[in-house]
Order: C-alpha cells, then structure tokens, then sequence
C-alpha cells in the first residue's frame, strides 16, 4: 500500500538536511509532515517503515500530532506513541505497527524525533500505510446449556482432607449443587451444614463420593464452602460447585455406577480414576468447561466432569451422578418438560419435500417439511437505485420484528426486503455488535446505561435486543452480505469505520452503502476517498435552514421524512441527489413518500407494505 505522506517533498525539519530523497538528521532532529498533509486517522493502526543508513545504533521517537483539520493552526496536543531503536548498517528497513490511542480529532500526522544523544541517521525514505486491524479476541464459546442455566462454577483437588474451601457467585433464589468424588471407597468427606447430600461409600466398584443441594438463601451460602473433614489419606479427591440459575426445583439421585441416561434436563457428573495410559472421556456436549482434577500423562490421575445436558454418557467413567432440572415452564424430575436452548441449526441440502428430527417433549420425532428458498436481493447497488420505489428494512424492520436480530433480517428477506440496514458499535475489545443507540438499554431495559464502546462483547451478549440474541456483525455479514444489499452505520464508532470495513468481503464496495447524519460530510468525504458510495439522512429543519443544500454534494444519496412537507420534498430534489423517504413505518407512509418523488424508502414497518412472506 503506497504511503500517505508523500516522501520528501512535503515533510518539514528543524536542523535536518535534505539531499535528493536522503534526510540526513541529528541528535533532537525533528520532522513531520507538512500539517496540510494531515490525514484521516481511519481505523488508528498504521505501519510505519523507515528505510535508513546509521553508522551507529540510534533511538528514534515516534508521536501523534492530531488535528480537527489539515492546517498547522489546527492541531489539538500531542501524544507518544513509542521510542524505535534503529540498529547499525546501510540501507536497513525497519518495520513497527502504532495504534493511535486518541481518536478525538479526525486527522493526524506522525512526528519523528532523533532523541538527544543519539547519533546521526539518514533516512532514504519513510513511509506510512494503514495496518490490518488487529484480530479481535477470540470469543469463549460454552455449552449452550451450561451458559443458560450455570451462573458460576468452582472447583477443588487434593489427597483427602486437604482440599480447600471454594466460592462461587450466586443470588438469591438460586439452587447450589456441591459434588464431591474419592479415588477410593472410603472417603471421610461431609457435606456441610445446611446442605442435603446423598453419600455414597459402598456400591460404587470402590469409589465414593457424595452430591449434595442447597436452596441459596444468600449469596453467602456459596461463600468458603466446607468440602471435607479433618481426615487426611492418600486418596486423589476432587469437589465441584455449581451454582444454577432459572432452575425452580432439582432432584438428586446420587452417586451411581449406572451410565448417565440421555432425553432429560440434567446437570450431569462423571467420576474417572486412571493410569497415565488410560484416556479421559470427556461425554460432555461440545465447549463445556466444568471440571475437578483432569488426565496426567506422567502419572496416575483421577477427573471429576460436569455439564447440563440433555445428552448421556458414555463408557469409561466409574461412576456417574445427575441431578433432575424443573425449569421455569417446565414439569419435575425424571420426565419433566423444561424449556430447553434451541437445538443447533440444521443444514438440509436442496428444496422441496424433506425430513427433519425434531425434539417434542423431550422425546425425538421424524417431521415432513417442504424446503423453499429465500429470495436473493437486489444484485448491486446500481441495480436496487434503478429500480422505483427501492425498499431497504430498517434495522432488518424494526416497526414489524425485535429490531438488529437475525429473526428480523430473515424475516425481511423472506417478506422480499433486498436491502437491509445495519446500526453497528465497537465493544473496547474490538467486537462489532448491532445495536442502534450508544447503550443497550433502548433494546433490553435490564441493560445497565454504559456506552457499549465501554463493554465488552461478553458483558454486551448477557442482554438481549428486545427478547432476541444480540448480533455480532460477522454474523449478519455470514448470512446476508452476499445476497442483499447493505445500508452501514456505524453510529457512535464512526471513526473507526476503516476497521469495520476490513470485516466486508471482497466485492461490498457494489453492494454497501455507508450511511450517516447528512452533517457529517468529514466522514463521507473520507468514504468517498477510499471508493464507498453513502447516504447522509436529514430532517426538515435542514432543507428549510439551507444547511441541506451544503451538505448535499458530499453524498451519493440523501434522505428526508416521508412526512416533511410537499414543498420541502420539491426542494430537497433540487439537491441534485437521489432523496430517500425515512423512516416509513407504514403501507400509507411508504405511499406518501412515492407520491411525494422518493427514489426509494427506509422502511420499519416492512411486514405492513410488503404484507406476505414469499416463503
């Protein structure tokens, strides 16, 4: 990628010496671009590579000059950025990622300085291209049952009568199961007081152990838990606790050497005791973490596992325990009918008639379905403004669905919405979640009122938008990027728009419109720079004031109410751009912005103008 900052013809020194391409500089040198130069500050991660000649290892200080724009009498402090040791030799290269830690003024332009002391460097060339954003975290996945109804966990591991006390978060109203296993049969552990066990020593091919329940009362209860007693012994011993949520009722059926059965809610435990080549079974259902103790190549060991699942065990395990879950809207113990996580979606290749397995009561059925596909959306961005009377679905029709939700978009789709349009915010760890407002509280009241820029992704995916899972944008671009068009916002985090763009796929610039306030013409000046088509919205107040009109000639496409006034739609044409009506919740709206000479129209209300789903 070619530099931003043309080298050498507009870079400014104190005490340097330029000769043809060569700057040639001395201890406390500085130079910087010309401020005229000043550049968007994009996604903040820029590569700067130094090509030099030192006769000597030298340091050279790197720092952001940030400007609110391209003039010298515009810049707004300074940071650091880093020192850069530079080695000895000819003609070297040097290589260094920065990140821009201040993102408050929209350009930017670095500031090198030769620290005092150093010796002399020339510099053949410097220069600066924006870095791949870094790779966000990766997200921690857990057993979806475990994530539903597990609230905290604890665990614990020792030679008998050294294990000790565990805590684990709880609240009021929650149910804590305390589950404890020996490598041998004669285990002295008790359950502490206040909890209700089933002890077992005897009957488990010479193991022991004990499961033991506790209605939590307090948070305290889960607070240094008491595992066993003051005998101490060689045996290898192992303690769980977990601690339940949205659980009414549990039954305990204890220790047992019965292989753990499959069809009912559980929070199932396994006892193994190996040699170092004995394997592990792990029976647990995909990304389940709970454990006590675990496999030793190097020497005998002994795994306490658990999980709730509606799965069974399998051999290897010598003993098992599953404690019966009645969940909110569901029966009691052994064939109750609790409300279970959605089961893993199914990919059934082709259309027309077709089988699925389906879970009805716990109990699994054979279901005949017929197989139709959704309606691809409009090809291109020039094919959908070519076509009268456009439809894009707000935040996937948020008049007719839980808005920014995967139901919502594929609703959209099936109703034959070809384009759809997505708010987006940055988490702090770098994660793109779709949500419309600054904090989560417009879509899930429970929310807490912080920024969602000052949350992370795994404190944003606790809430919901409005019932229905909160979306990463990976995941909407996965399902419908390549079939729909896709009107992009992103809000709160527009200056770091750049890094969001480097998540599109490869041919978005014919099938994304980026989309803003109509009064921020820096943001669609910069779309514009790098090759994106967008659409700045306003409101009546600004076709009347003439602000309108100014703003105008930095977008592709603008917007208005599609209940603003006759003479203001007839104005807002003479903008010289294709006007959309926004936000239309209704048949009627959506007809009155037509009438009124839209090119096309934001809709919410998607299931009331396009009335059927064509699936």
């Amino acid at each position: 990628m070619a530099s931003i900052y043309p080298w050498p013809e507009r870079w400014w020194t104190n005490t340097g010496r330029f000769s043809g391409n060569d700057l040639t500089v001395t201890s406390g040198t500085i130079f910087v671009p010309w401020a005229s130069e000043a550049k968007p500050i994009a996604s903040g991660r820029w590569k700067i590579t130094f090509n030099y000649t030192a006769s000597a290892q030298s340091v050279v200080d790197v720092k952001h000059n940030p400007f609110s724009k391209a003039d010298e009498t515009a810049q707004v402090g300074q940071y650091e950025l880093g020192e850069f040791s530079l080695s000895a030799g000819a003609r070297l290269t040097l290589e260094v990622t920065i990140e821009l830690s201040d993102k408050s003024q929209p350009l930017w332009t670095p500031q090198f300085q030769i620290k005092p002391g150093q010796p002399d460097v020339t510099f053949h060339r410097i220069e600066v291209s924006e870095a791949p954003a870094a790779p966000p975290p990766a997200v921690e996945q857990d057993n979806p049952y475990d994530e539903q109804y597990v609230r905290s966990w604890a665990h614990a591991e020792g030679a008998a009568g050294t294990l000790q006390p565990i805590s684990a978060t709880s609240e009021a109203g929650d149910i804590a199961v305390l589950a404890y296993s020996s490598q041998w049969g004669n285990t002295q552990a008790k359950a502490p007081a206040g909890w209700s066990p089933i002890t077992a020593t005897t009957g488990l091919g010479g193991r022991s152990g004990y499961i033991a329940v506790r209605n939590v009362s307090s948070p305290s209860d889960t607070q240094n838990v008491v595992l066993s007693g003051a005998f101490r012994g060689g045996a290898r011993e192992n303690a769980l606790l977990v601690v339940l949520k949205g659980v009414r009722s549990v039954i305990n059926t204890g220790w047992t050497t019965t292989q753990a059965q499959a069809g009912k809610l559980t929070l199932t435990f396994s006892q193994q005791h190996g040699r170092n080549v004995d394997p592990l079974v792990d029976w647990r259902p995909e990304h389940s973490k709970i454990i006590s103790g675990g496999h030793d190549s190097n020497a005998s060991w002994s795994a306490l596992l658990g999980a709730v699942t509606v799965g069974g065990g399998q051999p290897g395990p010598q003993a098992w325990a599953q404690v019966f879950l009645t969940v909110d809207g569901g029966g009691a113990g052994p064939g109750a009918n609790p409300t279970l996580p959605d089961p893993a979606a199914t990919e059934v290749q082709g259309l027309g008639p077709a089988t699925i397995s389906i879970i009805v009561d716990e109990q699994l059925h054979e279901a005949p379905v017929t197989m139709r596909s959704l309606p691809a959306g409009y090809p291109s961005i020039d094919a959908m403004v070519g076509t009268p009377g456009f439809l894009v679905a707000h935040r996937g029709g948020s008049g007719s669905w839980a808005e920014a939700s995967l139901r919502a978009y594929t609703n959209s789709v099936a109703y034959g919405a070809g384009a759809l349009e997505v708010s987006t915010h940055r988490t702090k760890d770098g994660i793109w979640v779709l949500v419309h407002d600054q904090n989560l509280q417009g879509v899930d009241p429970s929310a807490p009122s912080t920024p969602i820029a000052q949350m992370t992704w795994d404190e944003v995916r606790r809430y919901t938008t409005k019932g229905e899972p909160l979306m990463r944008v990976e995941e909407y671009l996965d399902a419908y990027a390549s079939t729909h068009i896709t009107v992009l916002d992103p809000k709160y985090s527009a200056p770091q728009w750049s890094e969001l763009a480097l998540l599109l796929p490869t041919d978005a610039k014919s099938k994304v419109i980026w989309k803003s306030a109509g009064d921020a013409t820096w943001l669609a000046d910069q779309w514009h720079a790098a090759g994106w088509r967008c659409w700045g919205y306003m409101y009546e107040q600004h076709v009347t004031n003439g602000q309108g009109r100014q703003w105008a000639p930095h977008w592709d496409y603008i917007g208005i109410p599609y209940d603003a006034s006759a003479t203001n739609w007839s104005i807002a044409k003479t903008f010289g751009k294709p006007v959309w009506g926004h936000i239309c919740p209704t048949q009627g709206a959506y007809t009155q912005a037509i009438q009124k000479g839209a090119a096309g129209c934001m809709v919410s209300g998607v299931a009331d103008v396009l009335k059927h789903s064509t699936v």
